[in-house]
């Protein structure tokens, strides 16, 4: 099959589950295009980026930043899509009546490339982007389109109003939802229940190294991988990180946030307000090679977001047999199993945090029952060549 991927920016560090769905239809011998709607500026790439040459099967679709620039692109662009598709001539006037010249614009030089792809399968991750992709599929770009629901599109939708999907929802033919609780979200957005399907995002849990952990009884190393984003409650953790160390006076303790974003000068300055300095540390981003080593050093997995779509680093921490803390909230209860390898909390409650991380600092005999549960919880509902199979599966299905 010929299968075009279509992300907001690409290559992202934090979306590994878009990786991992190019990765996986190319393993099974697919012909994978990756479109990008903007260039990603991460500064650190996965390896397997270079592995597979993807970045040569890439198109970037960023309009012209000047108006001149994207007149002159945007015009044999619109050319060649009336040649090939009249259809897009409809679809042009529209947008243009309902959104403006330059929204217009910007369809007309994205689209010329994906339909040139003649794809079976467009499959567009995240909701705002299977908004544009709607526009190709209605042009006849693909055979199938697919489009995967992660918690971006959910809070998108509760911003802006549900109907910003209607256009979408009439479009797809199958919509990939990363939970049953983004699933439910969906239908209430008015989704066609018969088109939602639940899809998780997975690891391969034999890249991760639980075997010869070691625990040192005069330190606690709790770790958070996460964007530095308000939605990750990290501030939560930074203060329940603090109670900790006061409440066990004789252990050293360690609080390790990887990740980078927007929050992180808001961040230091809690951190210094607090006078956390020698317990926390922001370890700036990190590619996987460096997360599984992060992982694999820690004693406990800490996750306090106020809200979370899924939470794919919980499968990582899981699979290296951390126990897991993590707030009580949107797909955490399914990315893990409450009571057997994580120990959920209500959002923003620093006490109950520091409480439970403080009993399992106390019992090393439940953070490993807890990890052990956690890595048979990963290989038995979330290896990636089992989610990989069923999607190759769905798009021979549907197309």
């Amino acid at each position: 099959m010929r299968i075009g991927i279509l992300a907001h920016s690409f290559p992202k560090l934090s979306e590994t589950f878009v990786l991992d769905n190019i990765i996986g239809m190319m393993d099974r011998g697919h012909d994978v295009s990756v479109f990008s709607l903007l260039s990603a500026h991460d500064s650190i790439q996965h390896p397997t980026i270079q592995e597979y040459d993807i970045l040569e099967r890439t198109t970037y679709l960023d309009t012209p930043n000047s108006v001149p620039a994207a007149l002159l692109e945007t015009v044999p662009n619109t050319m060649l899509l009336a040649a090939n598709a009249p259809e897009a001539l409809g679809v042009i006037a529209k947008i243009e009546r309902e959104r403006g010249v330059l929204e217009a614009g910007r369809f007309a030089y994205r689209a010329h490339p994906v339909l040139h792809a003649e794809l079976d399968v467009l499959h567009a991750h995240f909701g705002p982007v299977g908004r544009r992709a709607a526009r190709f599929d209605q042009i006849g770009a693909c055979d199938a389109f697919v489009v995967s629901f992660h918690g971006w599109g959910i809070r998108r939708a509760d911003e802006h109003g549900e109907q910003i999907y209607a256009h979408l929802f009439d479009h797809a033919d199958c919509i990939l939802a990363n939970t049953r609780y983004t699933r439910e979200r969906l239908i209430e957005f008015g989704a066609d229940p018969d088109t939602v399907r639940v899809h998780h995002v997975g690891i391969n849990p034999d890249r991760f190294r639980p075997d010869d952990r070691t625990h040192d009884s005069d330190t606690m190393t709790v770790l958070t991988v996460a964007r530095l984003h308000e939605t990750k409650g990290l501030e939560y953790g930074i203060l329940a990180a603090k109670k900790l160390s006061k409440r066990l006076q004789d252990v050293d303790v360690r609080y390790r946030i990887v990740g980078s974003g927007s929050l992180e000068g808001k961040l230091r300055k809690q951190i210094q307000e607090n006078d956390a300095s020698d317990v926390v540390t922001l370890c700036g981003p990190m590619d996987q090679t460096g997360v599984i080593d992060e992982l694999h050093s820690a004693d406990v997995f800490l996750l306090p977001s106020l809200e979370e779509g899924f939470g794919r680093v919980l499968l990582e921490a899981q699979a290296s047999e951390l126990p897991v803390v993590a707030s009580d909230v949107g797909g955490i209860p399914e990315a893990v199993s409450p009571g057997d390898s994580a120990l959920l909390v209500p959002p923003r409650d620093t006490e109950a945090i520091a409480d439970r991380l403080k009993q399992l600092a106390n019992d090393p005999s439940t953070r490993a029952t807890l990890g052990a549960a956690g890595r048979t919880y990963v290989r038995d509902n979330f290896d990636i060549e089992d989610l990989n199979d069923r999607l190759e599966a769905l798009y021979a299905e549907l197309v």
